[in-house]
């Protein structure tokens, strides 16, 4: 791969970042998401954050299954899906799909960092 850590490069695979979200608190799960994000990022991978669209739900409020579309479409054009662990709906239909459409998972184990993460083809 082709990058210089932190920068954007057109070659760059793109990386859904998928995890919780309402379940438990938003704020931390949003944080937790951004944190894995700027791992990914760091390892040359250009990150999509779905959570940051927590403050477009404050001003236009949509139903979870209008997110889930959304997320989709744009799922189906990455890369890899990054699953931040934790209890999530969402996350879990998001990986499905990911499944179903042939899109990469980056694995974490238990206790490693994202940049020592191992690609499950």
């Amino acid at each position: 791969m082709t990058e210089t850590k932190g920068t954007y490069n057109i070659t760059q695979p793109v990386v859904y970042v998928s995890g919780p979200y309402t379940t438990g608190d938003t704020a931390t799960n949003v944080a937790r998401a951004i944190e894995a994000a700027e791992e990914l990022w760091q390892a040359g991978y250009a990150p999509f954050v779905p959570h940051l669209s927590f403050l477009w739900q404050m001003l236009y409020s949509h139903t979870w299954d209008e997110w889930i579309a959304l997320d989709k479409a744009i799922l189906a054009r990455c890369d890899y899906i990054y699953r931040v662990p934790g209890k999530s709906p969402g996350a879990d239909v998001e990986m499905a799909f990911a499944k179903e459409n042939g899109i990469k998972e980056l694995f974490p184990d238990s206790g490693i960092r994202i940049m020592d993460i191992e690609v499950i083809e």
